[in-house]
């Protein structure tokens, strides 16, 4: 939403006829929740369409799994694009055994929070 105001500010939103302002603040929104999605996928080496599928899914904790779900959105990880992302973020390396333990939390956090931004 910020982003939309220094825009709006500096005159970079074209106005459109019939558009209405909840119309650009709609708008604006899903684009900075694909952005989102798109930043945390490369990032993290998750599969970018099966994690903006498994979003749709609305799941719970207790229904994050159910029929495998989220074992298949995880089978889809860049296991090397993850380990890279999370010696970024920790400053040291991170063993392996450690990198699968860390994406299934922060993935689960990714969810559970209906995205949040990452540093990539």
């Amino acid at each position: 939403m910020k982003q939309f105001l220094r825009d709006v500010q500096r005159g970079d939103v074209t106005v459109e006829d019939g558009k209405t302002l909840r119309d650009y603040i709609t708008e604006y929104q899903t684009k900075a929740k694909n952005d989102q999605i798109h930043r945390f996928s490369a990032a993290t080496g998750v599969d970018e369409e099966a994690l903006r599928k498994f979003m749709q899914l609305h799941v719970t904790q207790v229904d994050i799994n159910a029929f495998g779900r989220f074992d298949q959105l995880k089978d889809t990880v860049d296991w090397s694009v993850a380990k890279a992302y999370l010696e970024r973020v920790e400053g040291e390396p991170v063993p392996m055994r450690k990198v699968r333990m860390k994406i299934d939390k922060t993935l689960r956090q990714f969810i559970f929070k209906d995205g949040f931004d990452i540093d990539d």
